[in-house]
């Protein structure tokens, strides 16, 4: 997975056992239509990259007195790859190529036009993203357009990022779970979005090159009212919403039971307000949380209120928070690679099923 730091370093820091604080207290700064004032999303602008990989496998600040010393790391192809000589930037990029040979490190997001499967285009169908409501236009002849801005400028990315080009805007994402019901995370909401947010479905890539962002009037919906919302500080974290009217779409099922740790889990979801990304071969690193489970999702801010799905296609939790998202190298912003240790189960977090399906009114 993207967020997985190779097991050459995770075994040449495990010796370090305090705690772990990686937060920036910079939040994203996404243009004005990608709000993200109430994610939990963070960019990563630090000096040394190589110190918050080590705090995150447990060094506390006075441990990072060993970067003086000549510490160097064997990879798994032989090479001995200096880890104090090395510039940021070659640190960024040789442990990338570690999790590539390691874990098999990729980017498993996938556009609409992408996915094959019929089950999970189905479920990509009842995903919908969050925007406010001043970034949604009305058209004439019965349309409605969404205001974006395109990724890699307004982010300020490497050339070499996924997805450059397309654009961005969305700030959450909910999911159908019935005609007329809509779900996501609490954070995405509060009772201000009665009035200041819109719910829109069909924003995707159709083709490599072709985005929809102009779709049919009943494509957008306003919100009625807030039938339940979570967000404490052990956790919890959810809403349910109701729509202004019925939605003519196929909503998802949820699954009857919490995952188990060691599951396969799969996401769908506007990250970083991108069009709709599907992200599979993840697993579930910890479920001993009352209210939500670690996995290996490859996520980003935007994914808030995502569903997350077992390998039967079926809802088991919402994406609520997350490791940061980027690194500064050099003079742009990659996608940051978060350190998982299985002992001490990083990864991102989702409210588990059972924490709110029961508050879902019956049809």
């Amino acid at each position: 997975m993207r967020k997985l730091v190779s097991l050459a370093v995770i075994l040449f820091a495990v010796v370090f056992m305090n705690g772990c604080s990686i937060m920036s207290e910079k939040p994203v700064g996404v243009p004005s239509i990608g709000d993200r004032n109430r994610t939990t999303r963070y960019d990563v602008s630090l000096k040394d990259y190589r110190g918050i990989l080590l705090q995150c496998l447990g060094a506390t600040s006075k441990t990072f007195a060993y970067m003086a010393l000549p510490i160097a790391v064997t990879t798994p192809d032989g090479r001995t790859f200096d880890l104090t000589g090395a510039s940021d930037e070659d640190v960024y990029n040789e442990l990338h190529r570690l999790d590539n040979a390691i874990y098999g490190l990729k980017d498993d997001r996938k556009d609409y036009y992408q996915v094959l499967n019929v089950a999970v285009q189905r479920n990509m169908d009842a995903v919908a993203s969050l925007w406010r409501s001043y970034n949604v236009q009305r058209n004439l002849y019965g349309t409605m357009t969404v205001k974006t801005v395109r990724y890699g400028h307004a982010m300020g990315l490497c050339k070499s990022e996924p997805f450059w080009e397309q654009p961005i805007g969305a700030f959450c994402t909910g999911f159908l779970v019935a005609d007329d019901i809509v779900i996501t995370a609490g954070h995405c909401t509060n009772s201000g979005s009665l009035e200041t947010c819109k719910i829109v479905f069909g924003y995707r890539m159709d083709t490599p090159t072709r985005v929809i962002t102009t779709v049919p009037n009943n494509d957008v919906y306003g919100i009625k009212e807030i039938i339940a919302r979570r967000q404490t500080s052990g956790g919890l974290d959810f809403a349910i919403l109701r729509l202004d009217r019925k939605c003519d779409r196929p909503y998802l099922k949820l699954a009857t039971e919490d995952v188990k740790k060691g599951d396969s889990v799969y996401i769908i979801g506007y990250p970083v307000g991108l069009p709709i990304k599907y992200a599979d071969e993840a697993r579930v690193l910890d479920v001993s949380d009352k209210y939500t489970f670690q996995a290996t999702l490859d996520a980003y801010g935007g994914n808030s209120g995502s569903p997350v799905f077992n390998d039967k296609n079926e809802v088991v939790g919402i994406l609520v928070r997350g490791m940061p998202d980027f690194v500064t190298v050099g003079n742009c912003k990659r996608s940051m690679m978060i350190p998982v240790d299985t002992e001490k189960y990083f990864g991102e977090s989702v409210t588990k099923i059972s924490q709110f399906k029961d508050l879902i009114p019956e049809e």
